[in-house]
């Protein structure tokens, strides 16, 4: 019984294992994207002197639990790959890890432009002009300025 288990495995390695071990290295490819995510979304709180807040982090890891089911289902399309000749790497995690690490840098990009924004300094500059109350001609045009300049995204 041993033995006829010991067979298997070594048939399955001699026929599958670059099969398997890029599949591994691909789902392990996303989990540095996430810690560089968090990093520089944590690094943006921090120079616009905002609170690091555990909702946001939360929302990192629902997301990656998202990116998971994602891998998992690209796992099976290359786990019935494995059957057929002509399937001789795991497409469908690698376009799977591809998309994902896609994402996770536009994320990174959206951080440092957070960060590099000074919106912290231009939304003080906003709540000032709105709470001095200035009138209506002469401030509004200025309000619409500043209010312009805030990049929006930042703040979801």
């Amino acid at each position: 019984m041993v033995e006829t288990i010991k067979s298997l495995f070594s048939e399955l390695h001699e026929e599958h294992g670059t099969h398997i071990v890029l599949i591994m290295v691909l789902w392990g490819l996303p989990i540095f994207a996430y810690g560089i995510d968090a990093w520089t979304s944590t690094e943006a709180a921090k120079y616009n002197n905002e609170p690091i807040e555990s909702h946001k982090l939360r929302k990192t890891i629902t997301k990656a639990g998202e990116y998971w089911r994602f891998q998992l289902m690209a796992l099976l399309f290359d786990v019935v790959g494995m059957i057929l000749p002509w399937y001789n790497y795991p497409y469908a995690s690698m376009v799977a890890t591809l998309s994902i690490l896609a994402i996770e840098t536009y994320s990174v990009k959206e951080n440092m432009a957070c960060k590099n924004s000074g919106r912290t300094a231009k939304a003080m500059n906003l709540a000032e002009m709105l709470g001095k109350g200035m009138g209506r001609k002469q401030g509004l045009g200025d309000l619409v300025d500043v209010f312009g300049e805030i990049n929006i995204a930042c703040f979801i």
